[in-house]
């Protein structure tokens, strides 16, 4: 039996604020991605990118548990879409093919929340969980970033404990933590700030306009192409000169 927090069955953020987190996650993520493809040398880029993986992974949680009607179907949505951006992200990032992309990532946090929600079996949640934990390695922000979306879930979900947001911030800082102290602070005050939205879901109204769903879906494959076209812009110009030809 799940014992839920204080939060409402369908959740409590009205639609403007959905958006307008929604719309500057999306914005930052294109800030960093620009510092990383075109201007690595850039750390401006990078610090304020750091706030990106936070907010969609709270948008994301707090969707998939308040917002979606169907969640199978919605599996199937994020599975389709991490195929496609999978080729997007080998193409832009220097990665190779072992590291899975950002949309593994909230697959494996949604698909447990869907286990444990949705079923029973408490053999099956405890196997469920360690499996997925398992292929957390393989994703992008690996099982610390897991570990955080799972806190940042049982937080906003189950119960409000003083132990679960240590953890949060705990995980959050290890995410970032081996590459710079900065980018932790930097993610730990995102995760601060949201959780003050949390507490207060009309205290943000900018950027609330609506975009159309398959904007948001396509946005991170097409974005991270284009990126990598400017970034290898003459290797571009030679083979549309070839396609010419």
């Amino acid at each position: 039996m799940i014992t839920y927090s204080k939060v409402e069955e369908k959740g409590f953020f009205d639609t403007y604020t959905i958006s307008s987190l929604k719309n500057l996650a999306f914005l930052i993520m294109l800030i960093d991605h620009i510092g990383v493809i075109l201007y690595p040398e850039i750390s401006t880029f990078r610090v304020i990118g750091r706030i990106a993986f936070p907010m969609f992974a709270f948008l994301t949680i707090y969707n998939f548990t308040f917002n979606v009607k169907d969640r199978t179907k919605q599996l199937i949505t994020i599975s389709i879409l991490a195929l496609i951006s999978q080729i997007a992200f080998i193409v832009a990032f220097d990665y190779g093919t072992t590291i899975l992309n950002i949309f593994y990532s909230m697959l494996l946090v949604c698909a447990f929340i869907h286990i444990y929600e949705d079923y029973k079996s408490k053999i099956l949640i405890y196997l469920s969980y360690t499996f997925l934990f398992a292929l957390s390695f393989f994703v992008e922000y690996g099982f610390f970033g897991f570990s955080f979306m799972i806190f940042l879930y049982s937080f906003l979900r189950i119960e409000s404990s003083k132990f679960n947001l240590l953890m949060i911030f705990i995980s959050v800082s290890l995410v970032n933590g081996f590459v710079s102290i900065v980018y932790s602070v930097v993610a730990v005050l995102t995760i601060a700030i949201l959780i003050m939205i949390y507490l207060d879901s009309k205290s943000i109204n900018l950027f609330s306009y609506r975009f159309d769903k398959y904007f948001y879906y396509g946005f991170y494959p097409f974005h991270l192409l284009i990126l990598s076209i400017f970034s290898n812009i003459e290797e571009f110009n030679k083979f549309v000169s070839f396609l010419l030809i």
